[in-house]
Formats: structure tokens, sequence, C-alpha cells
């Protein structure tokens, strides 16, 4: 919301506007696994996913086997980003994504605002086998539901910066 306001406020075109929205989460390992709530400490990247195999960062799909597979892992959804995070007690991993219903707000808030559409980056990461749902490109396909909506009736409102100022300690 910040960012957007952001480039709004300097007079970038909301017809020119196009909102991004990952297909990969970015995952750490956690200093301590009792601490797993957001800006907990984490000093290393999570360990490279099959797939893409950069460590830190988990496609979609390769969150979606993570989830899957690993007993260890509890999934958070944050009620105050509206976004989702999940930790694995087995090697103390945390990593925050989007799922199917962070995508969904993104995807609202762009058509609300009047933006010009919702980029996925990048499509291959998406479950397009599919593994996790039964449509393949499940996230994609969403994005696609939420902007066939008619603009309004289910934004959002939420404080942007207010995890900004926890970070600087405010």
């Amino acid at each position: 919301d910040y960012t957007v306001n952001y480039y709004l406020d300097l007079g970038m075109p909301k017809d020119k506007m196009i909102l991004g929205t990952p297909m990969y989460g970015r995952c750490y390992v956690l200093d301590n696994i009792e601490d797993h709530g957001m800006l907990a400490p984490a000093h290393l990247p999570g360990p490279p996913g099959p797939y893409l195999r950069i460590p830190g960062t988990l496609a979609a799909n390769e969150i979606c086997l993570r989830l899957r597979d690993d007993l260890s892992c509890t999934v958070v959804h944050d009620p105050d980003l509206y976004e989702p995070y999940f930790y694995c007690e087995k090697d103390k991993i945390w990593c925050g994504y989007d799922d199917e219903d962070s995508i969904y707000i993104k995807a609202r808030y762009a058509k609300n605002l009047g933006l010009a559409g919702v980029v996925a980056w990048t499509m291959d990461e998406d479950d397009f086998h599919p593994t996790c749902y039964e449509d393949a490109f499940h996230l994609i396909n969403t994005i696609k539901k939420a902007l066939d909506k008619p603009a309004g009736g289910d934004v959002i409102d939420c404080d942007a910066t207010r995890p900004a100022k926890q970070i600087n300690n405010e």
C-alpha cells in the first residue's frame, strides 16, 4: 500500500501501474524456533528447494511440497498483514509467502484502486503440476478470479506503516 501510494503521489498514472505478486516465498533459518512471529531474528537464508535451488527462496510449488511433506511445519495467518508464513521445527525454517487468500486480496486491491493489472512473478513457480490444488496454476487462476469481479465492495483497510515502525523500533 505504501509503495503504490508513493508512486501515485509522485504522479504515476493508475492505468500504467501493474501490481507485482510473487509466486515464491522468502525463507530464513530462525535463531530460536520459539520466536517465530513476524520480524523474528534470523541470520541465515533457508535451504534451497528442489526446483529453484536458490538459498532463501522457495517457489510456490516448492512451498506446497514442503508443507505437504514436512509434518513439523505450522502455517500462521498474520491477522494484521493478511499474509501467511510457516515455520518448521525440524530445521528452524521460517518462510513468508503468498497463498490463495493473500493473492486474492492483492488482486482485489489492484482492481479496486483502478490499477492497470497484476503480474505474477513468475508463472513457472506456481503449482503447475498440480500437486497441492485441484487445478493447475491455482494462484494465477485466483488472480484471474479476483480481477474478473467488478471493482468495489471488499477492500481491506490496512495500516502499512505499522510494520515499518516496528522494524525501526519506534
